[in-house]
C-alpha cells in the first residue's frame, strides 16, 4: 500500500560507497569459505516469509529471480539455504546461486573483500560486471536516457576516482581473468624509481600507475617487466602495474595489485 509519499528520495548514490572501509580495505577471505550440499529444516518464519514473498510473486505474474551473493556463509546458513533454493525452485522460480561463483565471476578471494560478507571496491565492480552480463544475455533489456541515472554516475565516479583506476570501470575494456603482475621491488636511483615484477600469462603488455597525491594515474605501458620512472616527484609515491592483452585489435586489461608499492625520491 505504499505511495512514492513514502519513501526518502535520494539525488545521489547509496552511502556505502562513502564508507573508506568498502573503498580501501581488503579482506582475506579465502580460507573461510564454507561448501556443502547438506540439506537443513527452514526456520518456520523464513518458510513462512518465503512463501507468502512467492504467493505476491505469483499475483504480480512478473519474471522474478531470486539471488544468492558471494559471500562467507557458515555451514547451518548454507545448508538452509539449499533448501530455501528448493522451496523456491518447485515454486517456478529461477535462482541465481553465486555462492561459490568467485572465481566463474573473476572475484579475488585474497583481495575482493572488504570483510566476510561484502565485496570492496574493486570486487564490486566486476561482480556488478556479471550481473549486468546476466541480465543482458538472459532478458530482453534496452537503456534508457535518464537525467538523474546520469547525475548518480557521474556523483559515484567522483567518489570512487581516487580508489580505482581509469580503466577499470569499463566492464567492455576488462578480461577479469588476466592474472594480476606480483610486484617484486621498487627502489630509488639517481632520482629515477626503478620498479620490476613478474610476468604474467596471457599478458602482451603493462601499464605502469602512480599516485602521489589522489589517485593512480598512468605513467607508461610496456613489454618489459621493469619500468624506470623518469619524472618521478620528490617524496614517497605509489606505484602499481596492470597486465593488459590484445584481442581482435581491441586492448583488454586485467588485474593489478591494489595496495602497490611504496617508494621516495629524496
Amino acid at each position: 500500500e505504499m505511495t512514492a509519499d513514502d519513501f526518502i528520495i535520494d539525488e545521489g548514490v547509496k552511502g556505502a560507497t562513502h564508507h573508506k572501509y568498502y573503498l580501501s580495505n581488503v579482506y582475506d577471505v579465502s580460507d573461510l569459505y564454507t561448501v556443502t550440499e547438506e540439506k537443513e529444516e527452514l526456520p518456520r518464519r523464513t518458510k513462512r516469509d518465503m512463501e507468502d514473498l512467492l504467493d505476491y510473486c505469483d499475483e504480480k505474474n512478473e519474471n522474478v529471480i531470486f539471488l544468492l551473493p558471494p559471500k562467507v556463509y557458515d555451514e547451518e546458513e548454507y545448508a538452509e539455504l539449499n533448501t530455501l533454493c528448493d522451496l523456491i525452485r518447485s515454486r517456478g522460480y529461477e535462482v541465481l546461486d553465486l555462492r561459490n561463483s568467485c572465481e566463474k565471476i573473476g572475484l579475488l578471494t585474497d583481495e575482493d573483500f572488504y570483510d566476510p560478507s561484502h565485496t570492496g571496491i574493486h570486487g564490486s565492480i566486476k561482480y556488478t560486471d556479471y550481473l549486468a552480463r546476466y541480465v543482458m544475455e538472459h532478458f530482453d533489456t534496452h537503456s534508457v536516457e535518464d537525467g538523474k541515472w546520469n547525475k548518480a554516475v557521474a556523483k559515484y565516479a567522483d567518489i570512487i576516482g581516487d580508489y580505482v583506476l581509469d580503466v577499470e570501470t569499463d566492464m567492455k575494456s576488462r578480461d577479469y581473468f588476466l592474472g594480476k603482475p606480483e610486484l617484486l621491488s621498487l627502489k630509488e636511483d639517481g632520482g629515477k624509481m626503478l620498479l620490476e615484477w613478474e610476468a604474467v600469462e596471457g599478458a602482451d603488455s603493462y601499464l605502469i600507475y602512480r599516485k602521489d597525491e589522489g589517485g593512480f594515474e598512468r605513467i607508461g605501458e610496456t613489454s618489459d617487466l621493469m619500468f624506470a620512472d623518469e619524472n618521478a616527484p620528490a617524496g614517497k609515491c605509489t606505484y602499481t602495474v596492470l597486465s593488459s592483452r590484445m584481442e581482435d585489435g581491441r586492448q583488454l586489461y586485467g588485474n593489478y595489485d591494489y595496495k602497490g608499492l611504496t617508494g621516495e625520491v629524496k
